[in-house]
This record gives C-alpha cells, structure tokens and sequence, in this order.
C-alpha cells in the first residue's frame, strides 16, 4: 500500500529554506527532502490562503 503524505507550509519559500537546511539548522526538512520530493505550488486568484488550500484538492 502506498501512503502519501502532503506537507505544506503557507508563505515558505524554498529561498528561506533552502540555506537553513544547508546549514544545518533544520535536520529534520533535510530529512524529508532528501527521502520524499518538493514542489512549487502556483497560487489562485486571489492569492490567498482559503482559495489557495482549497484548490489544491
């Protein structure tokens, strides 16, 4: 059986995190991001958070 997990953080940029990860100060996304994948998600009109989540499904 296959599970899948989707793990979002509203308003994080891969730009913030990245470097932090690199660093060293977030072992556990470094973790994930090594053993699952990563994406950028385009937002809706209006990029907000409700319609945004919503959309996803």
């Amino acid at each position: 059986m296959v599970r899948t997990v989707i793990f979002g953080a509203d308003g994080l940029a891969f730009r913030i995190i990245h470097p932090l990860i690199e660093r060293g100060d977030m072992p556990n996304f470094k973790k994930l991001r090594e053993q699952g994948c990563e994406a950028v998600l385009e937002s809706k009109y209006p990029p907000l958070t409700p319609p945004a989540w919503t959309s996803l499904s």
